[in-house]
């Protein structure tokens, strides 16, 4: 009998090892998930900046390629060789090793190169215009080269929305 109250103070003991084991871990999950919300929060950040960056993108090499479709003065106006230039150095700013996609960090670098071709072209076009010169090459070389980035550019706007939607989706590690 008066094993009785040690073993009950034995098993108490065991089962408050036991609880508080299961509190930590749950204390640790809790921990880890939070930690892991909070990276999503980031790379959706990260994201959403990179697809803003290549909605603007989409949106001046596709001014290019309407201006010589249409032909219209009014498209000419529209394109801008110094958001151009904005475009490139904010992507060239990204940090591109942060950018949590690999194929869309090769996409940052791309359209960031993209831009810098397109305003030189966009220039030099101008000049050779001023110095009453041949464009069709220049025409031509400009055309190609922003469809090139407004392709690259949607696919990346793709890519991003992708991204978003499986961070914001994230299943529970509970």
């Amino acid at each position: 009998m008066d094993a009785a109250p040690a073993w009950i103070q034995a098993i108490g003991s065991v089962l408050a090892i036991v609880a508080a084991a299961y509190i930590a871990r749950g204390q640790i999950r809790s921990a880890a998930k939070l930690e892991d919300q909070k990276q999503a929060a980031v790379e959706r950040k990260r994201l959403e900046i990179i697809k803003a960056l290549m909605v603007r993108a989409y949106g001046l090499s596709n001014d290019i390629c309407r201006a010589f479709e249409t032909l219209k003065h009014e498209d000419f106006d529209q394109v801008s060789p110094l958001l151009m230039i904005d475009t490139r150095d904010a992507l060239k700013n990204l940090p591109i090793f942060e950018v949590p996609n690999g194929l869309l960090a090769l996409d940052v670098l791309s359209i960031s190169h993209g831009m810098s071709e397109l305003r030189e072209g966009w220039v030099k076009l101008l000049e050779a215009l001023k110095l009453e010169q041949p464009i069709e090459s220049e025409i031509e070389q400009l055309v190609i080269l922003a469809r090139e980035v407004r392709t690259i550019s949607q696919e990346a706007m793709k890519a991003c929305d992708q991204e978003i939607s499986e961070r914001s989706t994230k299943p529970s590690t509970d």
